[in-house]
């Protein structure tokens, strides 16, 4: 992989001894791991352009099918959608690399086309994956009717602060028809996601690259799955002890 500024290369063997936590037996799983994928063209209508684009690259597009709630396996299900770029050169392939670039909520199916384009040598060896997390993008959809996709900053007086409360309340009360789904827009459910793309494509194991929040994620793959990793690069490392609602209070200061 090229460039020194990568903040880890990380093995997941290695990473096993440093974090805690393995994955469970896949009580229920198999028959998402075992299930047969539908490849299409990337391309949705004549104003898709990141599809026509996909197409263009010889990139292949499907939905696979996951449990809405692992907990549940043989209850509701939704879809994840991906992209594939195989190895341009198949007799040196080592396998398959997901990427996801950060956010969280960004879709990568178009993205995965990016790496391509930024790193040759690794499109060469790899398989190429670009997953839309769950709820993201082409997969299942979740859509609370937001106006705006952030609150923003209290601001500087009292009265933008009762702006700024008044429309979180907003954006909360907009969601609660979806409680029931809500608590399954997790990055440990994500990472189970991407565990089963890894069965579905007849992976042993599945190389990663992430940045920004995508390091996070990573980072939970190999906590729970973490002797199914092959090479993983995370970079621009969020830290793990303090990602979750309070990670902007300790980017204050800086």
């Amino acid at each position: 992989m090229r460039g020194r500024g990568m903040a880890a290369v990380l093995a997941g063997t290695a990473l096993a001894t440093a974090l805690t936590g393995t994955a469970r037996a896949d009580d229920g799983l198999a028959g998402f791991h075992n299930q047969r994928i539908d490849w299409h063209r990337c391309q949705n209508g004549p104003d898709d352009e990141a599809g026509r684009e996909l197409d263009a690259a010889k990139a292949q597009c499907a939905e696979i099918t996951v449990p809405l709630d692992y907990g549940r396996p043989d209850g509701r299900t939704i879809k994840v959608a991906m992209s594939r770029l195989k190895a341009t050169d198949p007799a040196h392939r080592r396998g398959t690399l997901l990427y996801n670039p950060g956010g969280p909520g960004v879709p990568v199916t178009y993205l995965a086309l990016m790496v391509k384009k930024a790193v040759p040598e690794v499109a060469a060896r790899y398989d190429l994956i670009g997953m839309d997390p769950r709820f993201v993008g082409r997969s299942t959809p979740l859509n609370c009717g937001w106006p705006t996709p952030i609150v923003g900053s209290a601001g500087p007086d009292r009265r933008s602060f009762d702006r700024t409360t008044a429309l979180a309340r907003d954006l909360a009360s907009r969601c609660a028809a979806q409680r029931d789904v809500l608590p399954y827009v997790s990055t440990r459910d994500t990472a189970r996601d991407m565990d089963v793309v890894r069965a579905a494509l007849g992976e042993r194991k599945l190389s990663y690259l992430g940045s920004s929040y995508g390091t996070y994620l990573g980072a939970v793959y190999l906590q729970l799955f973490p002797g199914r990793a092959d090479r993983v690069v995370l970079d621009s490392a969020v830290d793990v002890d303090r990602y979750g609602p309070d990670l902007a209070r300790h980017q204050g200061p800086a």
